[in-house]
């Protein structure tokens, strides 16, 4: 079998609602030539979904360690394309996504990586811990002062970094 060209890596805590919209997303790409592979600590109900999705060929594995970090470099071990995404379980893609990103890479050989911009629809940016954090940085003296850890400690300095994962496994939202 021959390898794929992107391999999309799906850490999840098992919120099949979400991920099961996700992959709904992933089904309907024009470019098909990647695989999925779903990274958790309870595969077992995840199962299903890997059933009503054949089609993409999800390989499930289990999370040894606990955390971001852990499940995307376990997906990363068992990634067989040549381009690896990482993309959240909470995440729907557009039907060319995976189309760009081929192309993205195709066209610039030098490239290590690239980040899309994160668009959180209105009604569910409340759900965002981050920015209901951000927004209380500014409204007093305490907050700012945990801010000014928070960013320093978690953020590297960074806040304003365009999709960064860092060290502590948080990410910016550039």
């Amino acid at each position: 079998m021959a390898s794929p060209d992107i391999s999309v890596v799906i850490p999840t805590l098992a919120r099949t609602a979400a991920l099961e919209n996700c992959l709904a997303s992933l089904a309907a790409q024009e470019f098909t030539n990647f695989e999925v592979i779903i990274v958790s600590l309870k595969i077992d109900a995840l199962k299903h979904l890997s059933d009503k999705f054949r089609n993409l060929g999800i390989l499930l594995v289990s999370q040894e360690g606990e955390g971001l970090v852990s499940a995307r470099n376990i997906g990363l071990a068992y990634a067989r394309g040549r381009i690896v995404t990482f993309i959240d379980d909470d995440v729907t893609v557009t039907s060319c996504w995976a189309k760009e990103i081929l192309q993205t890479f195709t066209r610039l050989n030098e490239a290590g990586g690239v980040s899309g911009p994160t668009l959180i629809p209105e009604e569910l940016l409340n759900n965002r811990d981050i920015l209901l954090f951000q927004a209380k940085q500014g409204k007093n003296l305490f907050w700012k002062i945990i801010g000014l850890i928070y960013n320093h400690l978690i953020l590297e300095n960074q806040p304003q970094a365009v999709g960064k994962i860092f060290r502590s496994g948080a990410f910016s939202i550039g």
